[in-house]
């Protein structure tokens, strides 16, 4: 954890603004785990996150909020340094988390009296 917070210190210095998605990608490499491609996968499996990201994680950084339905749906605080330390049993949970954000999309977009309207993802 320490080198990887002295990259990112190093990398912030410079004007790289990393999430911790983009963390926990690098974290999680090392232990085969390709967070891009299970991003992708749900993409695939909900078009509907798909289209409000463009298929890419850090639109308006959809990735950290699922990242952060992960962690809600496990009981923990949903900040940053917990996020970090999700690598334990990741890929049982992305699944569930990933549907539950898809319906948390589908609530929101609802225009009857069910759901909020919303019409765009900023």
């Amino acid at each position: 954890m320490g080198r990887v917070c002295a990259i990112f210190e190093k990398l912030n210095s410079t004007g790289v603004e990393l999430s911790v998605y983009d963390l926990l990608t690098a974290r999680l490499y090392r232990s085969n785990i390709k967070l891009h491609d299970l991003w992708k996968e749900t993409c695939k499996e909900f078009p509907r996150i798909k289209a409000w990201t463009g298929g890419k994680a850090d639109t308006y950084k959809f990735g950290v909020l699922l990242l952060r339905t992960l962690a809600l749906l496990r009981g923990l605080d949903p900040k940053p340094s917990i996020l970090i330390d999700l690598k334990r049993r990741i890929l049982r949970g992305w699944r569930r988390a990933s549907r539950a954000f898809d319906r948390a999309l589908e609530m929101t977009t609802f225009v009857n009296d069910d759901g909020f309207g919303v019409f765009n993802g900023k």
